[in-house]
C-alpha cells in the first residue's frame, strides 16, 4: 500500500516548486526588463505566465514525489496552510508598512517577495500600475483582495496540478508485496 502524502510532504514539495518557477520569473523578468524599453508592457502576459506554470508544476511535483491524489479535504487544508503564510506575508508586511517604526522592515518585506514569490509580486505590481493609474481614494477596494489572490492563487494552481496528476495508488488487484494477485 503507498503511503499516505502529509500536509508536510505537500507544504515542503509546493514550496520547492514555487521557489523554482520564482527564480525563473526573477530572472525573466530581469532580462524583459533590462533589455526592451516597452518591457513593462509584456508584464501582464508574463504574470499569467508564471502563474499558469503552477499546474504543470503541481502535477510534476506529484509525479515525481510519488504523491497519491489528495482528497477534497487534504486538497483545502493544504491551499489553505499555504496560502495563509502568503497572507500572512503580505497583510502583516502591509501593516507594518503603516506604522512608523517598523515602516522599513514592512517594506523590505514586500519587496522581498520579488525574489521569494515573482509570480505573486509580477501580480501586485500590476495592481499597484492600475492604482496609480486610478490615483482614486478606493485604492484599498482593489489592493486588498489583489493581496489575497496574489496569495491564494499559486497554491491553488499548484494543488490543481496535483489533483490532475495520474493517480499513483496502486490499483486494487494488486497485492501488499507490490504483484499481481494469481
Amino acid at each position: 500500500m503507498a503511503k499516505h502524502t502529509s500536509l508536510r510532504a505537500r507544504f515542503l514539495g509546493f514550496a520547492g516548486g514555487h521557489f523554482v518557477l520564482s527564480a525563473l520569473g526573477t530572472t525573466v523578468a530581469f532580462a524583459m526588463f533590462g533589455a526592451a524599453e516597452g518591457g513593462a508592457g509584456l508584464l501582464g502576459p508574463l504574470c499569467a505566465l508564471l502563474m499558469l506554470l503552477y499546474v504543470p508544476a503541481g502535477a510534476f511535483a506529484a509525479f515525481l514525489l510519488n504523491w497519491e491524489r489528495p482528497a477534497v479535504r487534504e486538497w483545502f487544508r493544504a491551499v489553505a496552510l499555504v496560502g495563509g503564510i502568503a497572507c500572512l506575508w503580505g497583510f502583516g508586511g502591509f501593516a507594518l508598512c503603516l506604522t512608523e517604526p517598523t515602516s522599513l522592515f514592512g517594506f523590505c518585506l514586500l519587496m522581498s517577495t520579488a525574489f521569494l514569490a515573482s509570480p505573486s509580486f509580477c501580480l501586485m505590481f500590476l495592481v499597484v500600475i492600475q492604482l496609480l493609474e486610478v490615483n482614486s481614494l478606493g485604492w484599498a477596494l482593489l489592493w486588498f483582495p489583489a493581496i489575497a489572490v496574489a496569495a491564494l492563487l499559486p497554491p491553488v494552481l499548484f494543488f490543481l496540478g496535483t489533483i490532475l496528476a495520474p493517480d499513483r495508488r496502486p490499483s486494487p488487484d494488486m497485492n501488499s508485496e507490490g504483484g499481481e494477485d494469481v
